[in-house]
């Protein structure tokens, strides 16, 4: 898998994109990706709930798992950025609280 740029997978791009506000120009920036980057961020989770009437399980193999809807995004009081070593490089996401 090869990997151009960041913004794409950062969380203010998405905010930008959900119709929030944007710390540098460059977040907002639809036709372009930076490789490199200090503001970057790990996209926030999503909190998400299956479709009203949904039987099949979430999260299960993708062609049998049920649909889910967005609720919400997490709030920081729910989860926390940590980062870490990894083989080539810092691993950064988010864990629950």
């Amino acid at each position: 898998m090869s990997i151009i740029g960041l913004c794409h997978r950062c969380e203010y791009r998405a905010s930008f994109l959900d119709g929030g506000a944007r710390p540098r120009y460059q977040c907002g920036d639809k036709g372009k990706t930076v490789i490199g980057c200090y503001m970057y961020l790990p996209v926030i989770p999503l909190v998400v709930s299956p479709l009203k009437g949904e039987k099949r399980p979430v999260f299960g193999p993708p062609m049998i798992a049920g649909r889910v809807e967005p609720v919400r995004v997490a709030t920081t009081k729910e989860v926390k950025a940590v980062a870490g070593k990894v083989k080539g490089g810092i691993l950064a996401t988010w864990v629950r609280r």
